[in-house]
C-alpha cells in the first residue's frame, strides 16, 4: 500500500573503522493515471566519506482485467404478445474476477428505447457503466418485435344465390366479428 516504505539494507563489505553499512528508507513517487503508470522507489544514502550512493526501483502498474457481464441476454426476436411491460428493468450483473481493490464489479439497470411503429419494430436495453480506470462496461440487447397475426374473420357468410323474395331491406347491415386470436395489446 501506500503507507509501505521498503527499508534497504547497504554495506561496502569492509571492517572495522572502513565498514559503511546501515539502512535507508526510500521516497516512493506515484504516476497512476486510469489504474496505469508507475511507482518509483528511490532509495539514498550519503557515507561518512560524502558520497552518495542511490538505487531506483520503478514498478510498471498494468490496469485490472476489465469487467464482462455475467449472462448477458443476446438480441432476440420476439412476437407482439411477448412484449416486456413498459416498467421492465431486468438488472445484469458485472466482474472482473480479481480479488481486493482490484475487483470490478456491480449490477446496472438498463435504459429501455422502444421504436414500435404499426405493431412491430424494435426494444432496445443498453446497460452501460465507467469502471473506476475509466473504461466503459457495455452491452445492448435488441428485441425485434414481430407483428401480430393478422385478423380474419369469424365465421364469415359465404356468397350465395337467393330469390328475388329474399333481398334484405336496404339498410340491413349484418354485423361480422373478426380476431387474430392474440390477446392483451
Amino acid at each position: 500500500g501506500p503507507g509501505v516504505l521498503p527499508p534497504l539494507n547497504y554495506t561496502n563489505g569492509s571492517s572495522g573503522n572502513c565498514l559503511i553499512s546501515g539502512t535507508v528508507i526510500p521516497t516512493r513517487v506515484d504516476n497512476i493515471s486510469n489504474c496505469s503508470g508507475t511507482i518509483t522507489y528511490t532509495w539514498t544514502f550519503t557515507d561518512i566519506c560524502g558520497r552518495t550512493t542511490t538505487h531506483q526501483q520503478i514498478l510498471n502498474i498494468q490496469p485490472p482485467a476489465v469487467a464482462n457481464f455475467n449472462n448477458p441476454p443476446p438480441s432476440a426476436t420476439i412476437n407482439c404478445v411477448d412484449i416486456p411491460a413498459p416498467g421492465v428493468l431486468p438488472p445484469l450483473s458485472y466482474d472482473n474476477g480479481v480479488a481486493g481493490s482490484c475487483n470490478i464489479s456491480g449490477t446496472i439497470v438498463p435504459t429501455r428505447q422502444d421504436n414500435i411503429v404499426n405493431c412491430q419494430g424494435t426494444i432496445t436495453y443498453t446497460w452501460q457503466t465507467v469502471d473506476f480506470c475509466n473504461r466503459t462496461i457495455f452491452h445492448q440487447q435488441i428485441l425485434t418485435v414481430l407483428p401480430p397475426p393478422l385478423a380474419t374473420f369469424t365465421n364469415p357468410p359465404a356468397s350465395a344465390t337467393i330469390n328475388c323474395p329474399d333481398i334484405p331491406p336496404p339498410g340491413t347491415l349484418p354485423p361480422l366479428s373478426y380476431t387474430n386470436g392474440s390477446s392483451g395489446n
